[in-house]
């Protein structure tokens, strides 16, 4: 049964904020969000909302573009939320033009922190989905600045009125008190939004001061923040990301972005979100007592420790002071591990692995580099050279060396035509061989918790 109050708390809930803990305390605090125009059709929305016509899509004409930043900062002057805007599809808040089903004007997507509280300890969810965040407004009804406010108001964690646990009744449930509300159509906020919305995220002279620091590049759309010895929570946006945690337990929840993040100490957890992301430390691996890497989670128990100390989700490098621990298993990291194995039947060496990695991190082609391991001085003192090595031969060892058994006749018969015919090269076939579905299954073992490299 629902309870009517005659206050802002009817518009709010801890559950749904871009920057406080599911299940905690409503703490007023500033926030960064940044928003975007959508360029195209977002994938994977069509289940999740009704459309009149679900392949309608356009973009926002320019005035229809500036009626919207309007809007953004009509919250941003009452509030302290700071709004970037950034270029299409990369906004926290992505913004396009829909045919909705009839009677809706539009939908705003109701935000999610990615950490919650339990028993006294802010904790991250675990990767999961990332559906599209956004304002999806409808090409006839909701192009209008009522409509915008409304929407924007949802993105940022505000509640209808008239629905939920807590209820405002009806004298109170007017455009006069909140442009939430389904009665009144007033182009303005209402007095409980302003509450509401500082309840949240604080006043408009706290803009920025979550953080001990902070700054924007407006070109390259990165935002830099520095944080205090204290612990701290920092929320990054979904472009680019520098954060710098100054110690104390810190929650950092980067998003998506190829995002930097320093921590110092053992003692933190990081949503690093989609993107290549990078974690640097100021301790040696050597000092943790145990890692588990499981479904792009990693966590570090450090020996005498109380649990797991630190954890990484979503997060493509570690750096330490003595080296760099690598979570990509599916991607450059796992290839080039994969690939040092077949060629070389053997372990990679730390530091040979490492070179290669940032090679392969800087672009380089994956059969570039196998072309230059079958010319090494490795391979061709083990196995010989191109002369000597003949196509049935090297297609031996690549069943041998690679997938660890004898070969299949069919299977070699097929690969020894390729290479006779000059249909494919031994370095395509050593790079393709490495990264066989049968040869990540052979070591897998070796890889589970991460891929150590210097």
């Amino acid at each position: 049964m629902a309870t009517y109050v005659r206050d802002y708390t009817a518009l709010v809930s801890a559950d749904s904020t871009w920057n406080q803990a599911v299940g905690g305390a409503l703490k007023p605090t500033p926030v960064f969000v940044s928003y975007s125009f959508t360029a195209t059709r977002p994938e994977g929305i069509n289940d999740r909302m009704g459309f009149a016509d679900p392949n309608f899509f356009r973009q926002l004409s320019a005035a229809e573009q500036q009626l919207v930043r309007d809007a953004f900062k009509t919250w941003d002057d009452v509030s302290g939320i700071t709004f970037f805007e950034v270029p299409a599809g990369m906004g926290d808040i992505d913004i396009g033009v829909y045919d909705l089903a009839t009677g809706i004007a539009g939908y705003g997507s109701m935000p999610s922190s990615k950490f919650f509280l339990r028993d006294g300890q802010f904790k991250i969810y675990g990767p999961g989905d990332n559906p599209h965040q956004g304002l999806y407004l409808d090409y006839q009804s909701g192009l209008d600045r009522h409509v915008i406010l409304h929407e924007i108001g949802h993105a940022l964690g505000l509640e209808h009125p008239h629905e939920g646990d807590r209820r405002l009744p009806a004298d109170l449930d007017n455009g006069n008190v909140t442009v939430m509300s389904y009665k009144d159509y007033f182009p303005k906020l209402g007095t409980m939004d302003l509450q509401a919305i500082q309840a949240l995220y604080g006043t408009d002279a706290q803009d920025g001061t979550q953080v001990a620091n902070w700054s924007w590049n407006d070109q390259t759309h990165t935002l830099t923040q520095w944080g205090t010895a204290a612990s701290e929570t920092f929320k990054g946006t979904n472009s680019d990301d520098i954060i710098y945690g100054g110690g104390g337990r810190d929650i950092i929840i980067a998003r998506a972005g190829n995002d930097t993040i320093y921590v110092s100490g053992k003692s933190f957890e990081i949503s690093a979100g989609p993107g290549f992301d990078v974690i640097h430390t100021d301790f040696a691996y050597s000092e943790i007592g145990w890692t588990s890497l499981k479904d792009n989670y990693l966590s570090f128990y450090l020996t005498g420790g109380s649990g797991w100390d630190m954890v990484i989700s979503e997060g493509e490098r570690v750096v330490f002071t003595d080296g760099m621990l690598a979570t990509d298993i599916d991607g450059n990291a796992g290839q080039m591990y994969r690939l040092y194995q077949a060629a070389f039947d053997r372990t990679p060496d730390h530091s040979g692995l490492g070179y290669w990695i940032r090679e392969l991190d800087k672009g380089i082609k994956v059969a570039a580099i196998a072309e230059s391991f079958l010319a090494s001085d490795e391979f061709q003192k083990t196995f010989g050279t191109q002369d000597t090595v003949t196509n049935s031969r090297f297609i031996d060892l690549l069943y041998t060396n690679t997938l660890g058994r004898q070969y299949d006749q069919g299977g070699f018969n097929y690969w020894v035509g390729k290479l006779n015919a000059n249909e494919t090269n031994r370095s395509d076939l050593l790079a393709f061989f490495s990264n066989s579905d049968e040869n990540k299954l052979k070591v897998a073992a070796q890889v589970e918790d991460g891929i150590w490299y210097v």
